[in-house]
C-alpha cells in the first residue's frame, strides 16, 4: 500500500502560486562527485545535453540518469519557496505530536488527513501504530495521487512529519513505498519534516537513486 491521505484544505490550496528559489537548500549527492563536476560545467539546455548524453555509452548513460534526477530534484526545490514551505510545516506544527500528511504539486500544497488512528481503533493488531508514530492516507486520497500521475498535474512529493524523532527515511517509509523492492511511484519524491513542540528542525527530500531512497535537498527550520 502506498502512504495515505486525506482532506483539510485551506481555501489557498489549488490557487496559482509564483515559485522563486529557494534560500539555505543543499543539494545532495544523487550521483557521483564526479559525475556532479561534470554536470556544473554543463549549459542549461538541459533536454539538448540528456540527447547527447544517451547517444554515449558507459559513463555518459550514467550521467544522463544522474542529469535527469537533479532536473526533477531542482523542479520541486524550486516549487518548494517559502510559502509552499511554510504551508507544509505549519501542517506539521498543527498536527504534532502526531503525525501529519499532504502532497505537494506544481502550484499548491495539498494537506490531508492521517487516518493511522482510526486504523489502529478498528484492529490494533493488523495497524500496531498510532498517528503519533506512523501516518495513513485514506483510500480517496490514495487513489487522487495514483491518478494524478498519469495527468498533467501530477503529484511531485507527498510529505509527512517525524515528531520528536528526526528527518531520516525510516525502514517503515521505506516499506512503504517499495513494492517488490521497486517504487510504486518512481518519480514521487518524499519530503520528511522534523517537528518539535515549539518548532521545527528542517526537512529532507529524498527521491529513489541507484536502488535506494537517499537524501537529495535538505531545507532549513522555523521556530512557529
Amino acid at each position: 500500500m502506498m502512504h495515505r491521505m486525506a482532506r483539510q484544505v485551506p481555501a489557498s490550496i489549488g490557487k496559482p502560486r509564483k515559485t522563486s528559489p529557494p534560500s539555505e537548500i543543499r543539494l545532495h549527492g544523487a550521483c557521483s562527485s564526479s559525475v556532479r563536476r561534470i554536470m556544473d560545467g554543463l549549459p542549461h539546455d538541459t533536454a539538448r545535453v540528456l540527447n547527447q548524453a544517451r547517444k554515449a555509452t558507459g559513463a555518459c548513460s550514467a550521467m544522463a540518469v544522474a542529469l535527469e534526477s537533479r532536473q526533477l530534484h531542482r523542479n520541486v526545490c524550486s516549487m518548494l519557496n517559502n510559502r509552499a514551505l511554510l504551508e507544509v510545516y505549519a501542517h506539521a506544527r498543527c498536527c504534532y505530536p502526531e503525525e501529519c500528511c499532504g502532497m505537494i504539486l506544481d502550484s499548491a500544497v495539498r494537506p490531508c488527513r492521517n487516518v493511522q488512528n482510526e486504523l489502529h481503533r478498528r484492529n490494533p493488531i493488523a495497524f500496531p501504530r498510532t498517528a503519533s508514530e506512523a501516518y495513513c492516507f485514506d483510500a480517496e486520497d490514495q487513489l487522487w495521487l495514483l491518478e494524478s500521475a498519469d495527468s498533467s498535474t501530477p503529484v511531485r512529493a507527498i510529505y509527512h512529519s517525524h515528531p520528536d524523532s528526526g528527518a531520516g527515511f525510516s525502514e517503515t517509509d521505506r516499506a512503504l513505498a517499495l513494492h517488490d523492492g521497486r517504487p510504486i511511484l518512481p518519480r514521487l519524491l518524499h519530503l520528511i519534516v522534523d517537528c518539535r513542540p515549539d518548532h521545527v528542525v528542517g526537512a529532507r527530500l529524498y527521491a529513489f537513486v541507484d536502488g535506494d531512497f537517499r537524501e537529495v535537498a535538505r531545507f532549513p527550520g522555523r521556530r512557529m
